[in-house]
C-alpha cells in the first residue's frame, strides 16, 4: 500500500541550471480531512537532487 503525500520543492531560479539547486521535503498526509503542514528547511529532512 502506498502512502499519500505532498511535497514541496524549492530551487533557485536565478541560475542557469535551476534544478541543481532543487532540494524537497516530502510529508505524509491523510485523506478526506483538513490538515496543517508545516515544511521547516532547517530542522526537516530533506533531500537535495
Amino acid at each position: 500500500m502506498q502512502t499519500n503525500q505532498v511535497s514541496l520543492k524549492l530551487q533557485n531560479a536565478n541560475i542557469n541550471n535551476p534544478w541543481e539547486t532543487q532540494s524537497e521535503i516530502i510529508k505524509v498526509v491523510q485523506l478526506d480531512q483538513w490538515q496543517t503542514i508545516t515544511f521547516n528547511f532547517k530542522n526537516d529532512n530533506y533531500i537535495k537532487l
